[in-house]
């Protein structure tokens, strides 16, 4: 592997890591309130959605879905109820 595929794939395991944090700080912001559910709700399922329509299946990729996944699934009843209420 040349260094400048050992560099991308350092930035490319760093962007998935980003991308599960919003998912994560997202998710936070709506056990705080629903103030913002219209504009937080669709920034989690895009950042959701673009990693999974992606062709390649790299390691870093799995295990950033799995990871979003498993985000998704914990904060998804709190946004239900909120969702009800606002």
């Amino acid at each position: 592997m040349s260094l400048i595929e050992e560099r991308e794939q350092v930035v490319t395991s760093k962007a998935y890591d980003l991308r599960v944090m919003m998912v994560r700080h997202f998710g936070k912001s709506l056990m705080n309130g629903c103030e913002y559910i219209y504009q937080t709700v669709p920034r989690m399922l895009t950042i959701w959605l673009d990693i999974g329509e992606t062709v390649l299946n790299t390691p870093d990729k799995i295990r950033c879905l799995a990871k979003i996944n498993k985000l998704i699934r914990e904060y998804l009843p709190n946004i239900l109820l909120f969702k009800e209420y606002s």
